[in-house]
Formats: C-alpha cells, sequence, structure tokens
C-alpha cells in the first residue's frame, strides 16, 4: 500500500472512531435531557447504571489504543504537513484531549459518572425541602472527585486551571482574575450611578408582572414563536419545560431546548431565546466537521456558545429597536399592556437591580453572580472554602456584592444545576460570552449600519448569515481568540462591553456621566 493509501485508511479509521464517539455523545444527552424532563423519580439509580455506561464506553474508545495510535501517526510531522487543515485542527484537539483523558483511570470514570446522577437527584430533593445540608456531603463528593481527577491529570498545575482549560481552551486563574477585577469595579461604579438616579427607585418599582397576570400558555406560545424566528427549521429542535432550562445536542438534525415559566412573565421568553442562541450555533455547523471531533462535547469553546445564547437574549431581544417593532403584537396577546407604553415596559424588563437569582437577574448586574460563583469554585479548589461552609460563603458574598442575602436554599447555593452535573470551571464563561457578544454586535453593524431597523423589523436573515459565516460554521476547527480577532478585529475588550452597559442603563436611568 502506497503512503497516500496508507493515509487515506487511517483517517478513514479516525471517522469510524469519530462517528461511533458520536452516538455514543448523542445517547449520553439524550439520556440526561431525558432525566431532566420524562424520567420517573425513583427511576435515579438505573438511570445512573445506564449513564455510567456509556460514559465508560465513551472513555474507553477515546483512550483506547486504536484510536491513540491513530493520533500518534498523524503527529508525525512528516505525516501531519500532508493534512488537510481540518484534519490538522482534529489531530491538534485530540492530543490536548488525549493528554488528559489518559491519565484518568477508568475507575474513577465509573465512579465519578455515577455520583453525578445520584447528585443530580440530590440537588433536586434538597431545593424541593430547601437545606444545603442535605445536599452538602454529595456536593462534597463531586468537588473531592474532581479534586482527585485534577491530579491524575497534572499534579503541579493549580487544579482548577485544569477544568478552566476544559470550558474554554488555554484560560487560566490568572487571565480570569485581572478580567473579572476590572469588571467588578466597573459594574459596580455603573451600579452606584444608577442608584444616584433620581428615577432609580421610580423605574425599577414597576416590574412586567405588576401590570397583570400574563398566561402560561400565551407565554410558551409566544416563546416559542420567537424560537421558531430564530431557528427556522422547527423538524431540527424541539422545546420541553424543565426547572432549570437548558440546550442539549441528541444529533445534528435533533436539538432538544427546555425553558420554565416562573413568576417574571419575561423569564421563559428569555431562557427560550437564549437557549435558541445556543440551538443556531449547533444546527449551522459546517457538515464537514459533523460528527468529529470538532464539534464534540468538551472541545468547542464554551465563552463562544455562551455569546450566543446572550447575543439573543440581550442584545437582541431586550433591545430597543426589538421592543419598537414587537411590542404591538405582544400587548395585543396581553390586552392589560394596551395601556402601558413601549417606554414603561420597555424599561420594566431592563430594571437594574440586585436579584437573588442569577438566571433571573440583568445585564448589568448578572456579571456579579457569576463572580461570585467563579471565586468560590477557586477558594474550593485551593482551600481557602470548605464545601460545607459554602451557603455561609455565599450568602456573604451576596451581601457584599450585590446587598442581598438569600431567603432560602433555592434562591441562593441552592439555585444552580451545574456543581450537581459537574460542570466546575463553566460559570466564567457566561461573562465571557457576554463580552464577545457585545463585540459581535458592534462588528456586524459596522458591516450592517442598518443592522438596529432589521431587528426592528424582526428580520434576523442577515443576522442569521453573519453569524454563520463568522462564527458558527468553524466549531472547534479553530479557537475562540482565532475566530473572535477574525470577526471583529480585537480581542477580547472588557471596556468595549462596560462601554455597551453604560450606554444602555445611563439612558434608562437618564444618568449623566
Amino acid at each position: 500500500m502506497n503512503t497516500k493509501n496508507n493515509l487515506q485508511k487511517i483517517l478513514k479509521d479516525l471517522n469510524s472512531i469519530e462517528k461511533e464517539l458520536s452516538l455514543l455523545r448523542g445517547i449520553s444527552a439524550l439520556l440526561n435531557w431525558d432525566k431532566d424532563v420524562n424520567m420517573p423519580k425513583k427511576a435515579f439509580e438505573q438511570r445512573a447504571d445506564q449513564e455510567t455506561l456509556i460514559s465508560v464506553q465513551i472513555h474507553e474508545l477515546l483512550t483506547s489504543k486504536k484510536l491513540v495510535s491513530i493520533i500518534k501517526t498523524l503527529s508525525q510531522k512528516s505525516i501531519y504537513s500532508k493534512l488537510s487543515d481540518l484534519d490538522k485542527a482534529k489531530v491538534d484537539l485530540y492530543n490536548w484531549k488525549l493528554k488528559k483523558q489518559l491519565k484518568v483511570p477508568k475507575a474513577h470514570i465509573e465512579e465519578y459518572t455515577k455520583v453525578l446522577s445520584i447528585t443530580h437527584n440530590a440537588w433536586v430533593n434538597a431545593r424541593t425541602k430547601e437545606s444545603y445540608a442535605e445536599f452538602m456531603p454529595y456536593l462534597k463528593k463531586v468537588f473531592d472527585l474532581k479534586k482527585k481527577e485534577a491530579k491524575y491529570i497534572d499534579a503541579k498545575a493549580h487544579p482548577y486551571n485544569v477544568f478552566l482549560d476544559d470550558y474554554e481552551r488555554g484560560i487560566t486563574i490568572k487571565d480570569i482574575d485581572q478580567i473579572f477585577l476590572k469588571l467588578k469595579s466597573d459594574i459596580l461604579e455603573i451600579l452606584a450611578n444608577i442608584k444616584k438616579s433620581q428615577n432609580y427607585n421610580k423605574i425599577n418599582d414597576v416590574k412586567p408582572e405588576s401590570f397583570g397576570i400574563y398566561s402560561k400558555e400565551l407565554q410558551l406560545e409566544l416563546s416559542k414563536e420567537l424560537s421558531k424566528k430564530i431557528l427556522v427549521d422547527t423538524n431540527r429542535y424541539m422545546i420541553a419545560e424543565t426547572i432549570h432550562p437548558f440546550m442539549t445536542t441528541i444529533s445534528s438534525d435533533d436539538i432538544r431546548i427546555t425553558t420554565a415559566v416562573r413568576s417574571d412573565p419575561f423569564f421563559s421568553f428569555g431562557s427560550i431565546v437564549h437557549e435558541s442562541g445556543h440551538a443556531l450555533y449547533e444546527l449551522n455547523f459546517d457538515s464537514k466537521i459533523l460528527d468529529t471531533i470538532l464539534v464534540s462535547d468538551g472541545s468547542l469553546s464554551l465563552a463562544l456558545h455562551e455569546s450566543q445564547s446572550r447575543f439573543w437574549e440581550n442584545i437582541v431581544c431586550k433591545s430597543e429597536s426589538f421592543w419598537k417593532g414587537y411590542y404591538s403584537y405582544y400587548a395585543s396577546k396581553f390586552p392589560f399592556l394596551q395601556k402601558i407604553s413601549l417606554k414603561q415596559f420597555y424599561e420594566s424588563i431592563n430594571i437594574a437591580m440586585p436579584t437573588l437569582v442569577r438566571i433571573e437577574s440583568d445585564e448589568l448586574t448578572y456579571g456579579l453572580h457569576v463572580i461570585i460563583r467563579y471565586e468560590i469554585e477557586k477558594g474550593i479548589f485551593d482551600g481557602t472554602i470548605k464545601v460545607e461552609d459554602l451557603e455561609i460563603v455565599w450568602n456573604a458574598k451576596y451581601k457584599e456584592y450585590l446587598g442581598i442575602v438569600p431567603s432560602k436554599p433555592s434562591k441562593g447555593v441552592l439555585q444552580d444545576s451545574h456543581w450537581s452535573g459537574g460542570n466546575i470551571g463553566y460559570f466564567p464563561t457566561y461573562i465571557l460570552g457576554s463580552m464577545y457578544s457585545v463585540m459581535i454586535y458592534n462588528a456586524m453593524k459596522k458591516e450592517n449600519p442598518k443592522l438596529d431597523l432589521d431587528i426592528e423589523k424582526l428580520d434576523f436573515n442577515f443576522i442569521r448569515t453573519w453569524l454563520k459565516e463568522h462564527i458558527h460554521q468553524y466549531g472547534a476547527s479553530k479557537t475562540s481568540k482565532e475566530i473572535i480577532l477574525a470577526a471583529c478585529g480585537k480581542n477580547l475588550d472588557v471596556t468595549e462591553f462596560t462601554a455597551y452597559l453604560k450606554k444602555k442603563y445611563y439612558k434608562i436611568y437618564c444618568v449623566k456621566e
């Protein structure tokens, strides 16, 4: 067999393994989605066994001698140089991933997966009983196993850096500390200036739910209509309800979105838009990279992923332009809103006021919620915070940064599902994504000065096309830094984000700089 034919065979073998990995990940995602949406409460232990089986199979295939041998061969300089750019990107990603995966024993994967499945159920029960004490032993086990895993992967590195890298390749505590130090200062300054405004109490006393009763059915109907305007092809996704909204990918033509209806009528609306942003990203990958590591869980930049959800949720659907075009239709569904002006409604859904729940917070204070979680995660890994004291630390940080204290655990330390799912190191990507979303909007507007008018008309064609061309199609074939630099002409810029926040909120509250 000549060299060219041999290379083609190796690549064909790699494609076969990747396809199998993709199918297994899809099954795993489906099991997880079903667990949150449909599964009977008593089935969690059996589901844990099912999820463990799939996770072990994924780990064994990913660390198999055959795959390791293929990647080792393709990494040789003489062969690597002959690969296409996409194949080079795949090899680079596998080397990055295998460097970690090969060091983690199968027994650890089995134990960790089973613990996570049981911990998720414990979180649901603890929320119902409003008891962090009941959840704490399970959470401690998760963090203990993550610390153990970090030692397997790199005993010399700060353990938190090991997991930050899982969600945003290359980023470190040093990077985030620098970004968040500036961001926290800017947010607190903007918030302080807003609170001094004569309009602060007047605007903040009027919330959307005070206008009237928004039926659950209509909320979901309008949310689903808007999701369709963003995603267009209803044959490739579905929407369900759950406690904590999320999006997951079963396959390239099977995207699952969940939402929830709460007292704030904009919650379901905003959460579906948020998850639709994630979904559009997953639906727009170049066909050449489907079923490969370039779109698989753990390879994509979560900050870039979050930039898409934050872009649609905040930049588009909380904008003045959007509501100029949409409000008359929205108000027609809820007759009591016909007495409420567009200005008053727009202000009511963009109130900047400290609240307890991250996913119910405004664009301005949202960053403080994320910073608190980041500081807690970092503290647990460096030993300055104990899991046993986490509720006390959480409440103290909310008092310090936001001036409020949770009245119950479901509004505090038990509000997020991330830790019960082992997603430790994820939270910082929300704010990095928010920063990227503003940069993307500004770059988009330079290319299309009529962008705000398009949004007012609810014409998202330019936006979808631009995002697919500049952001979505690449998957993980390029890093987030490379994609943002090419699309926006600059690297991550905190000042661009805070300038956006100032412009929006100072206008709403009539604050003069």
